[in-house]
């Protein structure tokens, strides 16, 4: 953070320095440093996808929807990047467009959060009552160390509410 710190104190930081210390803001939850890092990226380059979505992210940890899904759709136009389409699809599943949010998340499935984007698809499927096609997306992420416990969970909801309806 330090280092971060005395890169900022140059002259004019880059924008990709300033884009790694909203990273760190944002990670921090110092939303307002965040933001204002971004802003002053996308005021000069507006067409840069990664303050636009840096800004939806942000956005979207503020529950500020709105403006988490203008930030979020500029960026997936201005970059197709596959994080784009992610908080795009967090975004919309928050705002319960289910079906525009499945659409962003099959965009999204491309490395480096393909995996992140499946567990999306699947809890909307859960969502939607389409646990079969649910539980197929989940099977794979349980081989992966940092998403196991949301994929194994959201497959013990399925079959718990399976059971339910069987004993009903």
């Amino acid at each position: 953070s330090t280092l971060f710190e005395a890169a900022m104190q140059e002259a004019a930081p880059s924008a990709a320095l300033r884009l790694e210390v909203a990273e760190l803001a944002l990670q921090l939850k110092n939303f307002d440093r965040a933001q204002a890092l971004a802003d002053s990226v996308a005021r000069e380059d507006d067409r840069g996808p990664r303050a636009h979505l840096l800004l939806a992210r942000v956005a979207l940890a503020r529950n500020k929807l709105d403006d988490a899904l203008m930030s979020a759709r500029r960026s997936a136009v201005l970059g197709d990047l596959p994080e784009s389409h992610f908080v795009l699809g967090q975004v919309l599943e928050a705002m319960s467009k289910y079906d525009q949010a499945v659409t962003e998340y099959a965009l999204a499935r491309r490395p480096p959060i393909e995996a992140d984007a499946s567990l999306g698809r699947a809890r909307i499927m859960a969502r939607l009552g389409a646990t079969r096609d649910a539980l197929d997306e989940l099977q794979p992420l349980v081989k992966i160390p940092r998403l196991r416990a949301p994929a194994m969970l959201l497959m013990g909801d399925f079959y718990a509410d399976q059971q339910q309806r069987d004993k009903a």
